[in-house]
């Protein structure tokens, strides 16, 4: 299950229980047509709860969806929450697929670490 929320300037999406390429790439497409968010766009997955049901070979086209779905954003910040060997090596390698400059994805194992890059000045 896929759940999202904006608050206090970053957009969290939470991930739980079993989530499938599907799902993602779904999500991805609904994202992209959410308004009203800053276009200096910060994002925080927390993928703690989640067990990723994706092959690592489909982690380039999810990147690429997400880079679409994030194209009308000056800037995107994307935080990865883990605490699983396998989910942080899959955030690993989505964060390294080629990106627009304007984007920077990073992997995280604390919450407070991750707010802390998402949002320095707080």
């Amino acid at each position: 299950m896929i759940t999202h929320s904006f608050d206090k300037n970053i957009y969290k999406v939470i991930y739980s229980g079993i989530v499938n390429f599907e799902e993602i790439i779904n999500f991805l497409h609904e994202f992209s047509h959410i308004e009203n968010l800053p276009k200096k766009l910060s994002l925080l997955y927390d993928l703690r709860d989640a067990d990723l049901k994706v092959a690592p070979n489909e982690l380039k086209k999810m990147s690429q969806v997400a880079e679409e779905s994030t194209k009308k954003y000056t800037s995107v910040k994307t935080a990865f929450l883990v605490d699983d060997p396998k989910i942080t090596a899959y955030s690993t390698l989505f964060s390294n697929q080629s990106v627009e400059k304007k984007t920077e994805r990073k992997t995280f194992s604390t919450m407070e670490a991750a707010l802390k890059w998402l949002n320095p000045s707080e």
